[in-house]
């Protein structure tokens, strides 16, 4: 029995160990791009204001920055806690800048040792890292002493990592000294930012005949603004590498494009031809990528075809965005898009909705309400007061003159006249109408034994009296 409980206990401790293994295993999702790992020689210790950095260069591939893993250790039970960031450099090579990214660790879950350390994962915040740019690992305690803090491992070796170096700083990150004999190790984990052409078409007949529109879908990935990380398209000749046209890009992500060409534009190019097109982003080390167009597949030609690649489009980009851009309406439009796929494909290809309504769910349509912007002149306003027919209308003026001669009026007046005796005839109508209501109201009245008989004989004498007195009697 006591052995068993002792296998049991060795079992348990064991388990213990294992959870606490200071290395995690790293989520597939996630591809190792920067990295020094060889044998460490020495550490330098993160307390206070005292801050360390290592720089390094993202290679010809853009992609994101998501975990980050540092050969680190404890000196002390309680170290307090690590924080780490991606920051920028300067001219110099110097870290420079806010943070880009960030994470922390606790340092109570670090080895304890001063000698030896071991390689921990620190989940970042993800941020895309251009190609061929340099930047900075920045490391500092929180709660650390000169006895309790955290040891980050490094090589003496002079070249050890030929695209950065070592720098540390004693004013807590304001000013940095390098030294370029030592690296920190470190590891840099992310995905692929690389964008991608996906499709291209050319279609022709767009806005006029002989025009082009060339379409594409781009997958813009990592960080993308219109104003931080503007992007544009171009049109490549590839036989002389010549720029033939070009557009801003106002969309990433798996997103649609174009660029048009009027027919005069499009007489001065090859249709069918050796062209290409070229996606690039306006800043930093400018990532692009480039495809051709194919002679075989891509020319298309007759703008009708848009409707039916629009639609394909969009189911592509909802099963990638898991978002519904394509909706189903009665015949004879059936298969449309959402006011979402519409509102997509309408910046990317501008005016779609305008020349190809039909395969839009909303569309959008101008009508012409006449109006006449001010300018000024007062004589219509003016004509509305010395001249009827203006006042009335051409319709009803004209209505009013036709019939004058039945009311025995002739001449260019004629029909103003018509119109005076019909709204005279209109308001006696109106009294006799109100004499008639009171009347009716007054003799359901006393039907319904509301207002007594009495009453009413009562009012008929009192208006009779009146009516005598002045028609008769003096008032002097």
């Amino acid at each position: 029995m006591n052995k068993i409980r002792i296998a049991t206990l060795l079992l348990l401790v064991i388990s213990f160990i294992t959870m606490l293994s200071p290395i995690p295993v790293m989520a597939d999702t996630y591809t190792l791009y920067e990295s020094l790992i060889i044998t460490a020689d020495s550490s330098s210790e993160l307390y206070l204001a005292n801050y360390f950095a290592q720089t390094f260069t993202v290679g010809s591939e853009r992609h994101t920055v998501d975990r980050i893993r540092l050969n680190l250790s404890a000196e002390g039970a309680t170290p307090g806690n690590l924080y780490v960031s991606i920051r920028a450099t300067d001219g110099s090579g110097n870290p420079n800048g806010l943070d880009l990214s960030t994470g922390s660790y606790s340092g109570s879950l670090l080895t304890v040792s001063t000698t030896v350390g071991a390689m921990y994962e620190i989940i970042m915040t993800s941020v895309t890292l251009e190609a061929n740019t340099k930047y900075a690992i920045v490391c500092y305690g929180t709660g650390t002493t000169n006895l309790l803090n955290i040891h980050w491992y490094k090589d003496g070796s002079a070249g050890a990592y030929t695209g950065g170096s070592y720098f540390t700083s004693i004013t807590g990150g304001i000013n940095w000294t390098a030294d370029t004999d030592d690296d920190f190790m470190f590891q840099i984990w992310g995905v692929s930012a690389a964008s991608t052409i996906d499709d291209i078409k050319v279609f022709q007949g767009y806005m006029e005949t002989d025009d082009w529109l060339i379409t594409s879908i781009n997958n813009i990935k990592g960080s993308c603004s219109t104003i931080v990380y503007p992007w544009k398209m171009q049109l490549i000749d590839n036989a002389t590498s010549e720029v033939k046209a070009e557009s801003s890009i106002t969309q990433c992500g798996m997103r649609p494009a174009s660029i048009y060409l009027s027919a005069a534009m499009g007489d001065t190019l090859t249709w069918g031809g050796n062209y290409s097109v070229k996606i690039y982003g306006s800043f930093g080390a400018a990532p692009s990528t480039t495809k051709a167009i194919s002679a075989s597949t891509d020319w298309l030609g007759d703008i009708d075809f848009i409707d039916g690649w629009v639609k394909q489009q969009a189911q592509t980009m909802e099963d990638n965005d898991g978002i519904d851009y394509i909706t189903t309406v009665p015949p004879p439009y059936n298969d449309v898009l959402t006011i979402d796929g519409g509102s997509i494909f309408d910046r990317g290809i501008p005016y779609l909705s305008d020349y190809r309504p039909d395969i839009f769910q909303v569309t959008t349509g101008t009508v012409h309400l006449g109006y006449t912007n001010t300018t000024g002149n007062t004589d219509y306003a003016d004509d509305l007061y010395g001249d009827w027919e203006v006042a009335l209308g051409a319709p009803l003026s004209d209505a009013l003159t036709d019939i004058a001669p039945y009311f025995g009026f002739a001449g260019v007046d004629a029909g103003r006249m018509v119109g005076m005796v019909m709204v005279v005839i209109g308001f006696f109508a109106i009294a006799m109408i109100e004499k008639s209501i009171a009347f009716i109201i007054i003799l359901g009245g006393v039907m319904c034994g509301l207002i007594p008989m009495a009453t009413i004989i009562f009012l008929v004498f009192i208006m009779a009296v009146v009516l005598i007195r002045s028609l008769f009697w003096s008032s002097t």
